[in-house]
């Protein structure tokens, strides 16, 4: 059986079914990414201390309470006939079926590229016979070069089952939005660029702060060395039985207040479903959601406020917005099963979601294991 590897996951997917089953009305869905690019890095060594210098290009998004119909939708490009309404006369003024108007409340998006230089010194507290607690921190310059949110939402939509033809997509989306918050940096602002600070939207400043004890092997001669009549320690190969770790990871923020950034509120409760359902497109109500371009960031946020507003820039509010990291709480243990082998687990957890003058973030709660051998 196999375990492991690109295909084996679709695959796994796909036999459990995930996108085709889904639970009407049931819990909202969650989804979570990130990546971590590393760049050049160096480590001094002096006695008991160190300092390093590392540089890395992060990135981090998730989507979290996100209904079950918009979930589907997004998978099905807005056309699947079991959560659309059905229409005896299409864009006429009978009322849809209320069973089939779907309400999304209270999800989030949240998403965050950014570069860091971390500047860490580490040493070690406290040393006696086989134990050892040590300490480190870690200050981060960030530059921020993208982000977005979306938050405070209050949507009610149906798709109208309009095409009975299924080889065509029903592809309009009737909208009605209570309320609707969103920050972005200009998805097009890379255009043409090619210098690193080009890429840079936003600053700011984060750390990190760590712990752990160190259970040392009986034998210290697997970790050090006689030189010149004293005994050192070889910074080069493992010094414990037993390292058990607790990090506080990520905490700061990236603040973005640029000619790139924007914040919007879109909110037209008092606007009626089928004020005007004799229109199939050009209005917020029914509207060709699924097949629209759109020639630049600019173009994206004012089509929209022309549509639930009639102005191309009311919806926009503000210029300014931050993105608070995806700080969490780590826990780890590290044990050494057998000679050069190591068995490492850890769990993460995010610290609150945290509103401060920057926005919400999620760090996904998860558990690992893994082995490894050291040379």
């Amino acid at each position: 059986m196999k375990f492991v590897g690109i295909k084996n996951i679709v695959d796994r997917i796909d036999n459990k079914s995930y996108l085709d089953d889904f639970e009407v009305n049931g819990e909202g869905k969650d989804l979570y990414l990130g990546f971590t690019i590393q760049g050049p890095s160096a480590m001094v060594n002096f006695g008991k201390a160190s300092l390093a210098l590392a540089f890395n290009i992060r990135g981090a998004a998730n989507f979290s309470n996100v209904n079950f119909a918009m979930a589907k939708f997004a998978f099905t490009d807005i056309d699947y006939d079991q959560l659309e309404t059905p229409y005896a006369v299409p864009f006429s003024h009978i009322p849809f079926d209320i069973n089939k108007k779907h309400s999304a409340t209270d999800w989030e998006f949240h998403s965050l590229i950014w570069g860091e230089w971390g500047l860490t010194y580490g040493q070690y507290l406290w040393k006696k016979n086989r134990n050892a607690i040590k300490a480190a921190a870690t200050v981060k310059l960030l530059q921020g070069m993208g982000g977005g949110y979306a938050e405070n939402t209050n949507i009610d939509f149906f798709v109208p089952d309009i095409n009975s033809d299924p080889n065509v997509k029903d592809s309009l989306m009737a909208v009605q939005v209570n309320n609707f918050d969103y920050g972005r940096v200009a998805y097009d602002s890379y255009e043409g660029k090619k210098k690193y600070g080009d890429f840079i939207h936003g600053k700011g400043f984060g750390w990190n702060l760590g712990f752990a004890y160190e259970l040392r092997h009986k034998d210290a001669t697997r970790y050090t060395y006689e030189m010149d009549n004293a005994t050192h320690e070889n910074p080069e190969v493992n010094k414990y039985k037993l390292k058990i770790g607790l990090s506080l990871i990520d905490f700061g923020k990236v603040t973005y207040d640029d000619e790139y950034s924007g914040v919007y509120n879109i909110n037209n409760a008092n606007v009626n479903y089928c004020d005007t359902c004799s229109t199939p497109s050009g209005n917020a109500q029914y509207y060709d959601w699924y097949n629209e371009d759109f020639d630049s960031q600019l173009d994206f946020d004012t089509t929209y406020s022309n549509l639930f507003y009639g102005s191309p820039n009311q919806s926009r509010v503000g210029d300014k917005f931050s993105m608070t990291l995806p700080s969490a709480i780590s826990l780890q243990a590290d044990y050494n099963v057998y000679k050069k082998v190591l068995c490492q687990c850890n769990y993460n957890t995010s610290c609150k979601k945290w509103r401060t003058s920057g926005r919400a973030r999620q760090y996904v709660k998860h558990y690992s294991a893994l082995g490894r051998r050291v040379v």
